[in-house]
């Protein structure tokens, strides 16, 4: 009989991809034993599980750092808009470079094609 936490750290051993016959000898026990745990304990099953919660917790991590990055960006490009019509500084050029740049990004990260040109966004902002 072996102690849970040789069992635990095998089948840590497991997830991470390695054979039973390593782990076996990593942690000095038999491979039909590793084996039989493996059986016993449902590894793939478990494995498997642990993988799709992992999976769809660093998706939905993703899907909220992206919606806010765009949220934030969106804020950035009518900050952006906002100063330049009340101060009226700087050229109309600068701030399409500037509105250039965010657009990009929010376009990236909403997964859109990148190929818009500067006339098109100096069109969107000279109509505003």
């Amino acid at each position: 009989m072996y102690p849970d936490k040789i069992k635990n750290e095998a089948f840590q051993l497991f997830c991470l991809g390695w054979s039973l016959r390593k782990i076996a000898r990593e942690k000095d026990v038999s491979f039909n034993t590793v084996r039989d745990w493996k059986n016993k304990e449902n590894w793939s099953d478990k494995k498997e599980k642990i993988d799709l919660e992992t999976e769809s917790k660093i998706t939905q991590k993703q899907s909220d750092w992206k919606s806010e990055t765009i949220q934030e960006l969106i804020d950035i490009k009518k900050n952006l808009i906002n100063r330049y019509m009340i101060a009226k500084t700087g050229s109309v050029d600068q701030l399409t470079k500037a509105l250039d740049q965010v657009i990009g990004k929010i376009v990236l990260l909403k997964g859109e094609p990148t190929d818009r040109t500067e006339n098109e966004h100096r069109i969107t902002f000279e109509d505003v």
